[in-house]
């Protein structure tokens, strides 16, 4: 609430400034959603700072399919996020659905291309992250650009995205989730591309190829350092408010790193030594008890094995 609702004023209100003063452009969210989620969530991981080995220990999806079934869904949402802005089903609303498409066709095609460049080959996981980035990126710029537009801009974000989110292993920062190399760089890349693809036609205003000069793209640029700047630095403070009140990380203990213990829902090393005295030697097995015999040897072996217990655990207890 206090990083959205300031910025969404200063966009989509009639009175906020960077609609009204600055006159910059953001069809259906680019700056308060995208690009502010990519700012706040580099605030937030420099706070909780990075896991161990965070660079070494990649975090990958378990089941492909159920992303890609995720991917449709919000696939289907993007379409009424972006062309539902207009309000209506005449004017801009089926451009902007148009263009949707041909960004999130536009990334799946430069994405590829840089990971087959840098990896020889090419994952379906970096496909449904190209389409994600397209999306993010045609999000400002929907119903200002052309369909042609739409596509330079969507291949624009997959190459630029692809390359964004390696850069949380240059700068040391865990970005587990890519918020920032997908929403946060792809979030830039539309805003600013409205100053570069901005139709008369579509938006009222011209961009660069258009005709219209540096004229939009300053003031393109100018909100995108404003949000931006702001986004994060409010982040920051909340999150370090939170941090210094409850905590962010668990201890280390149970951080998953390869070498070290890793977290688990038992102890399994005091499990194993309990075990290892109960069927030892040490405590020989109990005796099934036959009808009429006396029950004090089957109660003083029990009393045996639970003081090997008691003992082993609270060995435990104090080796913490």
């Amino acid at each position: 609430m206090l990083v959205y609702v300031p910025t969404a004023h200063w966009v989509f209100a009639p009175d906020g400034w960077i609609n009204e003063s600055l006159g910059a452009l953001d069809y259906a969210g680019g700056l308060p959603v995208e690009l502010s989620s990519g700012a706040s969530g580099l605030a937030v991981a420099i706070v909780v700072r990075g896991r161990k080995d965070f660079e070494r220990e990649t975090i990958r999806p378990h089941n492909l399919p159920l992303v890609i079934i995720g991917l449709a869904l919000l696939w289907i949402g993007w379409f009424g996020f972006n062309a539902g802005s207009a309000l209506q089903v005449e004017g801009s609303a089926p451009t902007t659905f148009l263009n949707t498409q041909l960004a999130a066709a536009g990334a799946m095609i430069g994405w590829p291309i840089i990971e087959k460049w840098r990896l020889g080959h090419v994952e379906m996981l970096g496909v449904a992250s190209a389409a994600v980035a397209g999306m993010v990126a045609i999000t400002p710029a929907c119903g200002e650009v052309s369909p042609l537009g739409a596509l330079i801009i969507g291949f624009t974000a997959g190459v630029v995205c692809c390359f964004a989110i390696n850069m949380k292993f240059k700068i040391g920062v865990d970005d587990t989730l890519d918020v920032v190399g997908v929403h946060g760089w792809g979030g830039i890349v539309g805003v600013l591309s409205i100053g570069f693809f901005a139709t008369a036609a579509m938006s009222g205003k011209k961009g660069l190829f258009y005709g219209g000069g540096l004229d939009q793209l300053w003031r393109q640029a100018v909100a995108v350092l404003a949000v931006g700047s702001f986004a994060f630095a409010m982040t920051w403070l909340i999150a370090k408010v939170i941090d210094k009140a409850v905590g962010f990380r668990t201890s280390e203990e149970y951080e998953n790193v390869p070498g070290r213990e890793e977290e688990v829902a038992y102890d399994n090393e005091t499990l194993d030594e309990i075990r290892d005295r109960m069927g030892g030697a040490a405590s020989p097995a109990r005796e099934p008890a036959t009808a009429g015999a006396p029950q004090g040897t089957a109660e003083q072996q029990d009393a045996a094995l639970l003081a090997e217990i008691v003992s082993v655990l609270d060995r435990r207890e104090r080796d913490k």
